[in-house]
């Protein structure tokens, strides 16, 4: 027997060494993990990127300033596929700007026919989107304050910089709590007279959509592309599934395509989603009326035919 196997054994007949096992991993995972930490700066950092310069927060602290310290760029993935798409003179909405990584590609990409309206509703993380905005001069880009929902109110966004997300169901605050402006997209859009949308981009860890449906006229009349990160997990927190943001899309006859997974599952944590109308819509193109048929020829979901 070799040494392969004779462990192999050991880990079928001694189940409570599994657990060891397993402790001494995490141990190990981490010790290195501090390792790898500790040579970062300690520091809010100013650093090149996107060929202009962004302030980040501490690598150490924030998976953000980590990445674009350690390459520039932040969800390479994403990066590579939405830049190309993005031309001179279109309005994009950034929803959930956080620092203002997409803002200043967006904004680059847009350029000075163009424009970005951004929305970031925590205080902590947009004094840095504002700051980047004025430190590059990024004279297409308005920043809002406050949050989209189906709803017009307010709500409590939770533990910012660690969980981030809205809790529509909270009403006290804890000690890191913040407490948001929410606003209905479509209603807003109108009062100020916003007009053509060509692109939306939505990362709010949950809230997207909630988002979606207070933008649900726009997507209508506008037909713009969703650039969506989904998180399962947290969809729930509002009484949704994935599921159900799929079929949002499907029913308005857009297409998605998966951008930093292979196919569209929802069992292996978040996931990136292009979406944009189907053309094939009303035509002899592939229907996906269910979920279950778009998982199972899952790279792209089309919409149903007319």
């Amino acid at each position: 027997m070799n040494f392969l196997a004779a462990l192999k054994t050991v880990w079928r007949k001694t189940p409570v060494i599994r657990p060891c096992f397993w402790a001494g991993y995490r141990a190990v995972y981490k010790s290195l993990r501090w390792l790898h930490d500790f040579r970062l700066p300690n520091r809010d950092l100013t650093l090149d990127c996107l060929g202009k310069q962004l302030h980040v927060r501490n690598p150490r602290r924030s998976v953000i300033g980590r990445s674009i310290y350690l390459s520039g760029i932040w969800e390479h993935e994403v990066t590579r596929f939405i830049s190309p798409r993005i031309r001179p003179g279109m309005t994009v909405l950034d929803v959930g700007g956080d620092i203002g990584y997409f803002t200043l590609l967006f904004s680059l990409g847009v350029g000075p026919t163009g424009r970005v309206l951004v929305f970031e509703p925590m205080p902590q993380v947009r004094k840095y989107l504002e700051r980047n905005i004025e430190f590059n001069n990024l004279q297409n880009t308005q920043v809002c304050r406050f949050a989209l929902a189906d709803r017009a109110g307010t709500a409590i966004l939770e533990a910012p910089f660690q969980l981030s997300a809205i809790n529509l169901h909270k009403t006290v605050l804890a000690a890191e709590d913040v407490e948001v402006e929410l606003k209905v997209y479509d209603r807003w859009s109108v009062e100020t007279g916003v007009g053509p949308v060509d692109l939306v981009k939505i990362d709010i860890e949950g809230a997207e959509l909630t988002a979606l449906l207070g933008m649900a006229d726009t997507i209508d009349s506008y037909r713009p592309a969703v650039l969506v990160e989904i998180h399962p997990e947290r969809l729930a927190q509002f009484g949704q599934r994935p599921e159900q943001l799929v079929e949002f899309f499907v029913e308005k006859g857009y297409r998605g395509i998966p951008v930093d997974k292979s196919e569209l599952v929802f069992d292996q944590g978040n996931i990136t989603v292009y979406w944009e109308p189907d053309k094939a819509a009303g035509s002899d193109g592939p229907a996906a009326g269910s979920v279950a048929r778009a998982q199972a020829n899952p790279r792209q979901v089309h919409a149903k035919p007319n």
